[in-house]
């Protein structure tokens, strides 16, 4: 009985380990799910749920609720971003790090990628930043701006990624795994 114990735990252990990589993948996703609940999809007027209150720092929620009604976007999606990214910004990498009011591209990480969305700046993860701030509300302002950088997450999805609007979480699936780009490290 103790060899048939183990070999169904070895199985357990094996298929955990095979789907861990499709979980990273969808971990954002998950996470706008488990953060808020249902979605209409319109952005506003969605009520966070009692993890998302916990989890996610009240003026940052502010600001995904905001930027989502202004984009139309679920700001479940933009919370996930933020969580998956750089936990909200409370990722201790000078990369993560918010500055409200800053200014230009800042600090990046190895790809190049920089602020609590982890907006692309050169590199490897491209220069979103520089594609997308004329679209902005304040140009100058660089991805470390808080709520900057969620308008440019908002941005990277519908500009960038295709991304529908006014659309329930379920639409937004394939475009949050995008996000990363494509290819081995951005899964």
């Amino acid at each position: 009985m103790a060899v048939v114990t183990r070999r169904r735990g070895v199985r357990v252990i094996a298929v955990v380990a095979a789907a861990f990589p499709l979980l990273l993948a969808g971990g954002a996703a998950l996470l706008t799910v488990m953060l808020g609940g249902t979605c209409s999809g319109s952005g506003v007027g969605d009520t966070p749920s009692a993890a998302a209150t916990r989890d996610v720092p009240a003026g940052v929620l502010r600001i995904y609720q905001q930027v989502g009604a202004q984009y139309k976007v679920p700001w479940e999606i933009l919370a996930g971003i933020g969580k998956e990214e750089c936990d909200h910004g409370r990722f201790p990498d000078p990369s993560c790090t918010p500055q409200p009011g800053a200014r230009g591209p800042g600090v990046a990480n190895f790809a190049g990628a920089s602020g609590p969305t982890q907006i692309g700046i050169g590199g490897a993860a491209g220069d979103e930043y520089d594609s997308l701030r004329h679209h902005l509300p304040d140009p100058s302002l660089g991805p470390h701006d808080p709520t900057t950088a969620v308008e440019l997450a908002a941005l990277v999805l519908i500009r960038d990624k295709g991304a529908p609007t006014g659309q329930p979480i379920a639409a937004y699936a394939v475009y949050v795994r995008a996000y990363n780009g494509s290819g081995p490290a951005a899964d």
